[in-house]
C-alpha cells in the first residue's frame, strides 16, 4: 500500500494519508518487538510497552480507516485484508500471556522441573537407599559398623555437594544464555523508541534469543529504510505541489486577463444591444398608438428581443426569446433584430415568408457559429385598427378599452428560429381587431417567471390583474406599475432571466 500511495499524485490529501500508513507500519513493528521481547523475559515493563504501543496502533489505524475513502481500487482490497489479519493476529496475544504467565513459561525451566530436579531426588533416594543397606549391614556386623557408616556418610556428602553445584551451574548457566542476552534487547529496543534507528542488537547465538535479535536488526533496518525513504518522497512532493501551485497561480492570472478581456467584448456587445432599441421619439411620431418598451438584461448581454418599426403607415413589431444568455444570445438578438428590419424595408408583409425567410438566415448562421442557440419569436404588423399576429412565442395579451383581457396562445402560430432549416409549414397568423382604447401587451418569460426567495413565480395572472388595474393609464405608467411589481416580487432574489415588457395602446 506504500508502494502504491507513493505514485500517486502529490496533493495534501495524499501526502497525509502517506504519513498514516507509515506511522502504521512503525507502530505495529515495535508492538511485534515488545511482545516478543515479554513473552522471552515476562518482564512487566515489555507488558506495559505493548499496551501503549498496541493503543498508538489502534489510533493509527482508525485515522486510517477515517481516510479510506480517499485508498484507490487496489489499495482498498489490501486495506480490507490487513483489517481481517489484525483482527486475528490480536486474538493471539491474550492466549500467549496466559501460556506465558503460567507455570511452564520456558522450555528450559520446564526441562529443569521435569528432568533435572527429578534425577537429583532419584539420586538423593539412592544415597538413602545405601545408608539404609549400611545400616542393616551395621546392624549384622557391629565392628564394621563404625567404618561402613564413615564411608556412606562420606558418600552422601560428596554426593549432595555434587547436587547443588550441578544446580548452580545450571542456573548459572541459564541466566547467562537467556536473561542477560534479553536484558541487552531491551536496552536497545529502548534506543529504538528514542529514536535511534540506527541501533543493532548483538547476535551472540543461534537459538530462540538469537533468532529475536536477528529479527529485531532487521525490524530497525526496515524502520529506518521506510523513514529516509518517506522524507525523501514527502520533499519529493512538497517540491511538486510548490511547483503546481505557482502553475495555478499563472493560470489564475491567465484567467483573470481572459475575464477581462471577455469583459471588455461583452460590454461592447450589450451598449449595441441598447444603441438598436427604439428611441422613445420614434415610438411617439407612430400616430394613432401610445407604446412604452422596457428590456432588462440578467447579465451583462442578454438574449431578449424586441423592436418597433414603422413605415408606410404599417407598425412592425416584433418580440423574442433566444434560449440563455451572454455573448452567443447577445449576438443572436443583433441578427434576429438586423433581419426584421431587412425584411422590413424590402417591404415582405407575408407572415409565412417573412419568418421562414428569417429563420433560414438565423439557420445558417447559428450552424456557422456551431452553436445550440435558438429563439422563439413573435412579428405583429398593425395597420387600420387590425393586428396580424404570426410566430411562436409567449402568450399575447389582449387588452379591451374596459380592461377586460384575452389571451391569445401562439404556440401553433409558428416553431423555433433557428432550430430546424425549414419551418414553413408550422407559421400561421392571426388577425385581431382593435378599437379605441384597446390595446396589447407583450413579454418576455422573465416577467411571468420570476422568482421570489421561495420559488414562487409571478406568473402571468398576475400580470394580467396589474395591466387590467392600471389600464387605464398611459402606456409608458402601464409599463412602470407592471415593473414596479415584478421587482417587489422578486424582492433580494437574484434575477435569473431577461426582462421584457412592451406595451401598445390605440387612442
Amino acid at each position: 500500500m506504500l508502494d502504491d500511495q507513493e505514485t500517486r499524485s502529490p496533493s495534501a490529501t495524499n501526502t497525509a494519508l502517506l504519513r498514516d500508513m507509515a506511522e502504521f507500519q512503525s507502530s505495529f513493528a515495535l508492538l511485534v518487538s515488545a511482545l516478543q521481547s515479554y513473552l522471552v523475559t515476562r518482564s512487566p515493563s515489555f507488558r506495559f510497552e505493548y499496551n501503549a504501543l498496541a493503543q498508538a496502533n489502534q489510533n493509527a489505524w482508525q485515522e486510517l480507516v477515517a481516510k479510506q475513502e480517499f485508498l484507490t481500487a487496489n489499495q482498498r482490497t489490501r486495506f480490507n485484508e490487513i483489517a481481517n489479519r489484525r483482527i486475528e493476529f490480536f486474538r493471539l496475544p491474550p492466549q500467549m500471556f496466559e501460556i506465558v504467565e503460567s507455570d511452564r513459561y520456558r522450555q528450559e525451566l520446564f526441562l529443569l522441573k521435569t528432568q533435572a530436579e527429578p534425577l537429583a531426588e532419584d539420586m538423593l533416594s539412592q544415597l538413602d537407599q545405601i545408608v539404609t543397606d549400611q545400616q542393616l549391614m551395621l546392624a549384622q556386623e557391629l565392628k564394621k559398623a563404625n567404618r561402613s557408616l564413615n564411608q556412606a556418610q562420606w558418600q552422601t556428602l560428596i554426593g549432595g555437594i555434587f547436587a547443588l553445584i550441578l544446580a548452580i551451574a545450571m542456573a548459572f548457566w541459564l541466566r547467562r544464555q537467556i536473561a542477560e542476552p534479553i536484558k541487552r534487547l531491551t536496552v536497545v529496543t529502548r534506543r529504538l523508541q528514542d529514536g535511534d534507528l540506527s541501533v543493532k542488537a548483538a547476535v551472540n547465538s543461534t537459538d530462540e534469543v538469537g533468532e529475536l535479535a536477528d529479527s529485531f536488526n532487521c525490524m530497525s533496518g526496515q524502520l529506518q529504510h521506510a523513514f529516509v525513504t518517506l522524507e525523501d518522497k514527502v520533499r519529493e512532493r512538497t517540491a511538486q505541489l510548490a511547483t503546481a501551485n505557482q502553475e495555478i497561480q499563472a493560470l489564475n492570472q491567465k484567467l483573470k486577463t481572459e475575464n477581462l478581456r471577455m469583459s471588455a467584448q461583452l460590454d461592447i456587445v450589450r451598449q449595441m444591444q441598447h444603441l438598436i432599441l427604439p428611441k422613445a421619439e420614434e415610438l411617439q411620431c407612430i400616430e394613432g398608438l401610445d407604446i412604452a418598451g422596457f428590456m432588462e438584461p440578467a447579465d451583462e448581454v442578454g438574449g431578449d428581443y424586441y423592436d418597433v418599426l414603422y413605415s408606410d403607415g404599417v407598425v412592425t413589431i416584433g418580440i423574442g426569446d433566444v434560449t440563455g444568455h451572454g455573448l452567443e444570445s447577445g449576438i443572436l438578438m443583433l441578427m434576429t433584430q438586423m433581419g426584421v428590419r431587412t425584411l422590413k424595408e424590402i417591404r415582405e408583409t407575408d407572415p409565412i415568408r417573412f419568418l421562414d425567410t428569417l429563420n433560414r438566415t438565423i439557420y445558417k448562421n447559428v450552424q456557422r457559429m456551431n452553436s445550440d442557440k435558438n429563439l422563439t419569436l413573435a412579428i405583429l404588423n398593425y395597420a387600420q385598427n387590425q393586428v396580424s399576429i404570426s410566430g411562436q412565442h409567449e402568450e399575447t395579451i389582449v387588452v379591451r378599452k374596459g380592461g377586460k383581457i384575452e389571451r391569445i396562445d401562439t404556440i401553433n402560430l409558428g416553431f423555433p428560429i433557428g432550430l430546424e432549416y425549414e419551418i414553413s409549414e408550422f407559421i400561421h397568423h392571426t388577425l385581431v381587431q382593435l378599437n379605441p382604447g384597446d390595446g396589447i401587451v407583450l413579454y418576455t418569460d422573465g416577467i411571468t417567471e420570476a422568482e421570489t426567495i421561495n420559488r414562487i413565480q409571478y406568473g402571468i395572472e398576475k400580470l394580467c390583474q396589474v395591466v387590467r388595474q392600471n389600464w387605464q393609464k398611459s402606456a409608458e405608467e402601464i409599463k412602470q406599475a407592471v415593473i414596479d411589481d415584478v421587482r417587489r416580487h422578486i424582492g433580494q432574489q437574484k434575477v435569473f432571466d431577461d426582462i421584457t415588457l412592451l406595451v401598445l395602446k390605440q387612442q
